[in-house]
Order: structure tokens, then C-alpha cells, then sequence
């Protein structure tokens, strides 16, 4: 069982959002995100897969301290 001193620190959290072409879908996730309440320190990932829209310019508008864009636009394993 963690100490109390443990129950009381908030984690490091990651979000990450897999994303291809869907810019209304990820502006309302991120809206959402940056909005939140949490106290503790986190970071969101938006991981685009190459989109062809203007999916990757909503996520430039996020980007900051706590948020981040991964353009991924080949396949296989690494």
C-alpha cells in the first residue's frame, strides 16, 4: 500500500491522440484538453499520420509547453 505522502502527488500524465484527417475532431479534443483542471503536470501528443487536410495546422494552433505534434507519413515498424 503507497504512503499517503504518494496518494496526494498527482502523475505525470501523456495523452496521446492518434489523428488523420478529422481537423473538427481534433479542435474539439484539444479544446477539451486544454481546458482541464488538473493540477498536476501532463503533456498531449498529437500524432498525425500524414493528413492531408489542415488537420496538422489545428494542431500547430495547440502547440506549447504541453502540447506537441508527431507527423508520421510512412508505415512499418521501428
Amino acid at each position: 500500500m503507497p504512503d499517503s505522502s504518494q496518494q496526494n502527488e498527482n502523475p505525470f500524465i501523456s495523452v496521446i491522440i492518434p489523428v488523420y484527417n478529422d481537423p473538427s475532431g481534433l479542435e474539439d479534443t484539444l479544446q477539451s484538453l486544454v481546458a482541464q483542471q488538473y493540477t498536476g503536470n501532463f503533456e498531449i501528443i498529437v500524432a498525425d499520420n500524414g493528413s492531408t487536410d489542415n488537420t496538422p495546422d489545428i494542431a500547430e494552433k495547440y502547440c506549447g509547453d504541453s502540447v506537441k505534434l508527431v507527423v508520421e507519413d510512412t508505415s512499418g515498424c521501428y
